[in-house]
């Protein structure tokens, strides 16, 4: 795999900056898609400031490969780099027949699926909560169409 290790495939992937990769993907007749995120900010970044970002691969399970990202800028006062953003994203690879899982989008990129991290126990809380995100939005989404439904059903009412 020449000088890029496993753990960065899967990011250069994301971040397309790797051509190889790139044609690696498109050799294999898959391609990666964002399934979710997560991102916290922590501290401002600031216009022209330097920062530096880094992405990694945190885990991954029999659907989803997670990555890992944090921005780092300089502190004002001190000179010293702090965190000032943090991001998880799990993503999943398609094909021409559609979504396939990890092992198999793992063995077609060459990746040794032993390699792969144990998922950190921070990921964990994410991967349960999104259940429950879908869920509180979808009752949102049938409260206000109930809503609206019941509006509209006044407003012909008061218009006849």
């Amino acid at each position: 795999m020449g000088e890029y290790s496993w753990r960065w495939i899967v990011v250069e992937l994301i971040i397309s900056r790797n051509v190889e990769c790139g044609k690696k993907t498109y050799k294999a007749g898959i391609f990666p898609v964002v399934g979710s995120t997560h991102v916290q900010f922590v501290g401002e970044l600031l216009p022209y400031k330097p920062y530096n970002v880094y992405t990694r691969m945190a885990g991954a399970d029999e659907r989803w490969i997670y990555i890992e990202q944090w921005i780092e800028a300089k502190n004002r006062k001190t000179g010293e780099f702090k965190i000032r953003n943090t991001a998880v994203f799990k993503i999943c690879f398609l094909s021409k027949k559609g979504r396939i899982g990890t092992a198999e989008a793992l063995e077609k990129l060459e990746v040794d699926p032993n390699e792969i991290p144990k998922l950190p126990h921070y990921i964990h809380p994410f991967r349960e909560s999104e259940g429950h995100r879908v869920e509180h939005f979808t009752n949102l989404s049938l409260e206000n169409r109930e809503e609206e439904n019941k509006a509209e059903a006044t407003g012909k009412q008061g218009s006849k």
